[in-house]
């Protein structure tokens, strides 16, 4: 794992690139004397997480899963998301499913990037078959996906695995944001403009909390033997309920960046009547962008936009 100590507006700041996108580590006070120490416990703590829980990698325990049905005394940090994904299925009414490793190997979104639709196999919406701290059990074949929280998860993992040593902690994975500033100062943040990602839409102030967003612009591909466009962000059912519903991009704001971050997923495939559920349910704010330009946000959203 290559981090890179870079300097900005005379900070100091650790960049790496893991879990498909480019990642940012800024804490304060710290001095040259830290930097390995720090580069130390960022690599510790992210390196492991991937390994385990990417289903582009034939030794993750994601893999594992699929090719055993099987995992003896699975790790509290696997059992939370599975937790969490069964939750998001119930209030999603089964638009969000981890299961949905499958339907994304079958648009081409796969472990050897081949962008090629195939045949979809496996599509096993009720896959869970015995889940406790000794044994987790799922139906073989099944691919599940951490992909709409995972990068949230590790983000608030790292963010707390540095927050006792430091008095301002910022993690940056890709847009998906956990920050806390010990004295109280609330830092603005940027909304990336979905229709120019050179310029923003508006700003958000965080003193302690997580943002993250979900767009399809960010994974986007085409199968070069039929022309189809596909996108990361598919619902685990028929995707015709959201046929009129058009989001471009939504951006979401919660306590933690494992919520944040599901929650931007889970919003952007779920219909439009569900998301006052999925807003109370998660305690989450959002805002959402339409292809029209049109945009409406949750009552207590504090981002402001642009004038």
């Amino acid at each position: 794992m290559n981090i890179e100590v870079k300097k900005k507006d005379n900070i100091n700041y650790f960049s790496f690139f893991a879990t498909g996108t480019n990642w940012i580590v800024k804490v304060d006070p710290i001095g040259p004397n830290l930097f390995d120490s720090l580069k130390n416990k960022i690599e510790q703590t992210v390196v492991p997480f991937e390994e385990q829980y990417s289903r582009f990698k034939d030794t993750s325990l994601l893999s594992q899963l699929r090719n055993t049905g099987e995992l003896k005394n699975p790790p509290e940090d696997l059992l939370t998301m599975i937790d969490l994904g069964i939750k998001l299925n119930k209030i999603s009414e089964g638009h969000f499913n981890l299961a949905i490793g499958n339907v994304l190997e079958s648009k081409g979104y796969d472990k050897d990037y081949s962008f090629k639709e195939t045949k979809e196999t496996n599509k096993n919406e009720d896959w869970l078959l015995e889940k406790n701290d000794s044994i987790l059990k799922i139906k073989k074949g099944t691919q599940l996906d951490f992909g709409s929280f995972g990068k949230g998860f590790l983000a608030d993992i790292l963010h707390n695995a540095l927050l006792n040593d430091y008095g301002e902690v910022l993690i940056n994975a890709g847009g998906d944001i956990r920050y806390t500033n010990k004295s109280k100062i609330q830092k603005k943040f940027v909304l990336e403009n979905p229709f120019d990602p050179s310029q923003y839409i508006g700003t958000i102030e965080l003193e302690s909390g997580a943002i993250a967003s979900s767009s399809t612009n960010r994974r986007m591909w085409k199968d070069q033997s039929t022309g189809k466009i596909f996108t990361h962000l598919s619902s685990f059912k028929s995707e015709e309920e959201l046929s009129g519903e058009k989001i471009l991009a939504l951006y979401t704001q919660a306590e933690t960046c494992i919520i944040a971050d599901a929650a931007a997923t889970t919003l952007f495939i779920s219909p439009s009547h569900l998301h006052a559920k999925i807003e109370t349910e998660l305690n989450v704010n959002f805002l959402i962008v339409l292809e029209n330009g049109k945009f409406f946000k949750s009552k207590n959203y504090s981002g402001i936009l642009n004038s």
